[in-house]
């Protein structure tokens, strides 16, 4: 599944590509950077090196030459994948909300869906405080959706996270902090996502954290950002969003569907371009035969997983998600 799953992800890369064909270069960058931190971090390069290897896709291991990718003496080794394509996630999601505007789709923000029911004409009603909106198919694509599925199970967990993004960087700060402008992130996901988003920005951030989203917890990340990338100390973090995410056992999302509602969750962070494909297929199901089916889309075999099932307890789950995320960040120290 693995290999299908890959070629997949490649077809919808190129789909997206063509479809922002026209639009700025900087939407889409070229290399992949995978870090190590420790030694437990490069025996984990190895295994991935190695599934890589199965998958014919090319690397090359940079041990002490890493630092001419990234720019920070915290990494002691990586694995480069210098075909590997990635989108910048900003550019993305405006570009297509655009060409989504032109089509006709409104967008409701600050809009919080409250409630949830069928009419007597077999209509669902969503409930919002600017009022009530009436659908035959309804998407839930926010993680707890999964509750309405089962009563006692569900099939993720709650971790926090976080992500932010510096002040428009000069370029000789860029270029001092990532000069291939890779996507990197770590081995264990602890500080992941390293790339320059809308323009000269770095995006920092993305992995599971238990870390306050006040201004203590702000304060710990502009010391973070400090810590990992000397040339950014004293840089403001001008943009910050801090929140819940599901993430299911398998590390790949969780799709349920029953009487025109479809739900969705536990995404576990698997990217632009898969985010790009979950959508196409999602409107491909709940179309029918209005769109037609692909095989090609990652989805069509990330639906067919079975995920392990945790207690549909709010407190159970975020318990289970931040012990996870702790005992991970301890064992890669």
């Amino acid at each position: 599944m693995a290999a299908q799953l890959l070629q997949n992800t490649r077809a919808a890369l190129r789909q997206l590509e063509e479809r922002l064909r026209g639009e700025p270069e900087s939407v889409f960058a070229q290399g992949g950077l995978v870090l190590a931190l420790s030694a437990e971090d490069q025996r984990y390069l190895d295994d991935e090196a190695e599934a890589l290897r199965i998958l014919r896709v090319p690397r090359q291991r940079l041990g002490s030459s890493v630092r001419e990718h990234v720019q920070s003496t915290l990494f002691r080794d990586g694995l480069l994948m210098p075909e590997t394509r990635h989108a910048n996630p900003l550019q993305v999601t405006r570009l297509l909300a655009r060409d989504a505007a032109a089509a006709g789709a409104q967008f409701q923000v600050f809009t919080p869906a409250g409630g949830l029911k069928r009419s007597s004409q077999g209509e669902w009603v969503v409930s919002t405080p600017r009022g009530d909106v009436r659908a035959r198919r309804v998407f839930l694509a926010g993680g707890d959706s999964l509750l309405l599925a089962s009563r006692w199970w569900v099939p993720t967990v709650v971790v926090r996270t976080w992500s932010v993004a510096t002040e428009p960087l000069t370029p000789a700060q860029a270029h001092a902090v990532l000069p291939t402008n890779a996507c990197a992130y770590d081995a264990r996901n602890l500080t992941m996502d390293y790339f320059r988003v809308d323009g000269a920005r770095l995006h920092f951030g993305g992995g599971d954290s238990i870390a306050r989203n006040d201004g203590r917890g702000l304060e710990y990340l502009s010391y973070r950002l400090g810590a990992v990338f000397p040339a950014l100390r004293g840089v403001k973090l001008e943009h910050g969003w801090f929140g819940d995410a599901d993430v299911s056992s398998s590390l790949m999302p969780v799709f349920r569907h029953q009487d025109n509602l479809w739900l969705a969750g536990g995404y576990s962070g698997c990217g632009t371009v898969n985010a790009y494909a979950a959508g196409q297929w999602a409107v491909a199901h709940m179309c029918g035969e209005d769109v037609p089916r692909t095989q090609a889309n990652p989805w069509e075999l990330v639906a067919q997983l079975k995920h392990r099932r945790f207690p549909a307890i709010p407190h159970v789950r975020r318990l289970a998600g931040g012990l996870g995320a702790a005992l991970l960040r301890a064992w890669s120290v």
